[in-house]
């Protein structure tokens, strides 16, 4: 497959390649097999649901609207599609048919690439109302958590990104302490509790 889910095609975007293909009239047969519509689906497309979702906590925390609870609740529902994700994430692209012959190779975005597409903008633009990073961090915590040991290896090395922009902010110290529990949390259930001084803040 050349397209994800969700992408814009137009008449001369390549969709597919078909390899020895015997006749290539038939390709006509595959091509049937896709849709294409004017409208991106969230139910077909998660990366679009996401998006959405995204772009709800985004409008929340702009200087115009300030409602970070709207910004929370919208973070609690992307963990939620995250965790469910990380459970059945399988980044492996081949696809095999019951005799075991490959029939189809379609790359998959890495759960780190879901993990960063949902929070960085996130983390930029509430980088310092400590009630979402702190949501944020909680996130993270949720999703880890009865995930694989893969996954939690994966959340480990996002969070030391976010810590990278958390640095940054000159915190109160209530308010640098309530975040470093957050982070100790978070070392805990990525069983990486002699690490977590990597994640402190000072």
């Amino acid at each position: 497959m050349e397209q994800d889910l969700g992408n814009y095609v137009d008449q001369t975007t390549p969709l597919f390649s078909i390899w020895n293909l015997d006749d290539p009239s038939k390709s006509h047969r595959y091509l049937s097999l896709i849709t294409i519509s004017n409208d991106q689906e969230p139910v077909q497309d998660i990366k679009f649901g996401l998006q959405k979702l995204v772009e709800i906590a985004l409008r929340a925390v702009s200087p115009a609207i300030n409602d970070p609870y709207t910004a929370i609740n919208s973070m609690n529902h992307l963990t939620k599609i995250l965790s469910l994700l990380g459970q059945k994430h399988l980044e492996i692209p081949f696809h095999y048919d019951q005799h075991q012959q490959l029939r189809v190779i379609f790359e998959k975005p890495s759960f780190s690439d879901y993990l960063y597409e949902c929070f960085y903008q996130i983390r930029h633009y509430a980088k310092e109302d400590v009630s979402v990073m702190a949501a944020l961090l909680k996130g993270l915590s949720f999703i880890a958590q009865g995930n694989s040991p893969f996954i939690k290896g994966v959340i480990w090395e996002f969070s030391l990104y976010i810590v990278e922009g958390l640095r940054e902010v000159n915190w109160l110290s209530k308010d640098r302490e309530f975040l470093n529990i957050q982070l100790k949390m978070l070392a805990n259930v990525c069983d990486k509790q002699k690490r977590e001084k990597e994640l402190m803040l000072r």
